[in-house]
């Protein structure tokens, strides 16, 4: 990937409102929407062709000017789940879509119709880019995707035994994360042979390195055990 952006001339397509990062990604996050903004902000129809596209730069912008969960968070889970760093490279290799195409500060808000309403957005991206890692930010986004992708694969989720992963201390004591949502694809369509995985958090909500560090080391060896099927899968991240 890197070899052929730094080779070919930039693609000059432009890409739907809510679709972001390197046009050659490894790794995209799927979201409800773009974040800031208003709470229940009015909708507005959705602009086709107006992204511009990264190719053969680095994707600083989650990293550096979006809030304080994405910067972070996203330079720490794209680089650990690549197992790649920035100086190699990372930041050349990951994008963002999401269903929704309004700016909402909080997920949960954003309406499930509307949601809807962006599948095919969001199926066309992927199948375009074809990312070999596709990181679902929440619940109900890692559903949506799940129930589209079901009509046209087939999907075999690994085994997992113990799952313990470390949230945040508070005056209660310890909270964990007990569920990891991950499935490999399979059939004879463009996203064959890649991975979906739900973020354990979203990562707007990792408001520190050591958070985000756990985060991404679960998603990565999910990801390794997946690939090599090397099940069940345990976690003990603390």
């Amino acid at each position: 990937m890197l070899v052929t952006m730094a080779t070919h001339s930039s693609p000059t397509e432009l890409w739907p409102n809510g679709c972001y990062g390197s046009r050659l990604a490894w790794l995209t996050f799927v979201g409800p929407s773009p974040g800031g903004g208003k709470i229940n902000p009015e909708a507005i129809p959705r602009s086709q062709h107006v992204e511009s596209l990264f190719w053969n730069n680095d994707y600083i912008e989650p990293c550096e000017y979006w809030s304080i969960g994405f910067r972070n968070s996203t330079q720490v889970l794209v680089e650990t789940i690549l197992n790649r760093s920035k100086e190699h490279g990372a930041l050349k290799l990951y994008n963002f879509t999401n269903f929704d195409w309004i700016q909402n500060p909080d997920a949960s808000n954003v309406p499930l119709e509307r949601m809807k309403e962006g599948v095919e957005v969001v199926l066309e991206h992927l199948n375009s880019v074809k990312p070999r890692v596709i990181l679902t930010m929440e619940q109900r986004s890692h559903d949506l995707l799940t129930k589209t992708i079901s009509k046209q694969y087939e999907i075999r989720c690994p085994k997992f035994d113990q799952i313990r992963v470390l949230s945040v201390n508070t005056r209660d004591g310890q909270r964990y994360h007990r569920h990891i949502d991950a499935y490999s694809i399979y059939g004879h369509r463009p996203l064959v042979g890649r991975f979906v995985i739900r973020c354990p958090q979203h990562p707007a909500r990792i408001f520190n390195k050591d958070y985000a560090a756990r985060i991404a080391r679960v998603i990565r060896k999910v990801l390794i055990s997946m690939a090599t099927n090397n099940e069940p899968i345990s976690i003990n991240e603390l």
